[in-house]
């Protein structure tokens, strides 16, 4: 294989891998949390803001999300990142070269860009929805007393809060290695 096409291949395999990535992230808040946490068909006012599942449920298969993506998207997003770190190296030669190199180093650093955004934005959020994964929902089984249920009252509607905040930065960490796919594409197919 030679040098002009290993480069082409890394630039298409880093620009899909970051699109990749992008797209899994932000599905997560797309698609995944609203269907886990949908309210009730029969909930009015409110109670339209809690899901129609256990909290508890819903913490944990919002956990279970978070856990699983936090192996599967930082692991292609630092691929993505590499390969267009190689394709700066490769292209690094003469002017144009050099221009070319340093956008492929800039979708090579907004790519990896959910790593510090989850760990300044996400983490804090994420300390506060995790203690939900572990609340005994007693109440549902009606078993709790008048008191019990206000607690918990309060906590879904927390709950919710936090849920759709996760979700909204969620939304916003994903963003990154879509515009590192964006600008890794432009730079690919020369049009800048």
């Amino acid at each position: 294989m030679s040098d002009s096409t290993l480069v082409k291949a890394a630039q298409v395999a880093a620009t899909l891998a970051a699109a990749a990535a992008s797209g899994g992230i932000i599905s997560i808040s797309v698609f995944t949390i609203p269907a886990i946490a949908q309210p009730s068909r029969q909930s009015k006012g409110r109670d339209r803001e809690k899901p129609g599942s256990a909290v508890s449920h819903v913490a944990q298969q919002w956990e279970a999300t978070y856990d699983l993506g936090k192996v599967v998207f930082p692991s292609i997003a630092l691929a993505s990142s590499l390969l267009y770190s190689y394709v700066a190296y490769a292209v690094r030669d003469g002017t144009h070269g050099r221009r070319l190199s340093v956008l492929y180093l800039t979708a090579a650093g907004l790519v990896v860009m959910i790593a510090p955004i989850t760990g300044a934005l996400i983490v804090p959020v994420n300390n506060k929805l995790h203690p939900y994964t572990l609340r005994e929902d007693s109440f549902v089984k009606g078993e709790a007393n008048a008191e019990e249920r206000a607690r918990h009252e309060h906590e879904d509607h927390e709950f919710s809060g936090l849920l759709r905040k996760w979700s909204q930065l969620n939304l916003f960490r994903g963003l990154f290695p879509l515009f590192g796919a964006t600008l890794g594409a432009t730079a690919a197919f020369g049009l800048v």
